[in-house]
């Protein structure tokens, strides 16, 4: 009975501190994102062209350290006739502010 107690208290001891987070805190640089979104009854490679004319311009911008873009289209009964273009701009940690 002693040693059940003695286990008890030692894993109450153990648990209190114990961390609590199961994720670890992580840093991660400066983040944007932007969506492009086109007229309804635009075509596919309207998109693609609009997206390369807005990457064209964002690309040299100062800060800016890597750009990623996605399409996103709906399937199913929802589906709309326009399509968007996801982007994410990952942002220089040492740019001034």
């Amino acid at each position: 009975m002693v040693v059940a107690l003695a286990l008890f208290l030692f894993s109450g001891y153990l648990a209190i501190n114990m961390g609590t987070s199961f994720i670890p805190e992580m840093e991660t640089p400066p983040q944007m994102s932007l969506s492009l979104k086109m007229p309804e009854g635009s075509s596919l490679q309207d998109l693609r062209d609009m997206s390369d004319k807005v990457l064209d311009r964002i690309i040299n911008i100062e800060g800016i350290e890597t750009i990623g873009a996605f399409q996103n289209q709906m399937m199913g009964p929802a589906r709309s006739n326009a399509e968007t273009m996801s982007m994410y701009l990952i942002l220089d940690e040492d740019q001034k502010k």
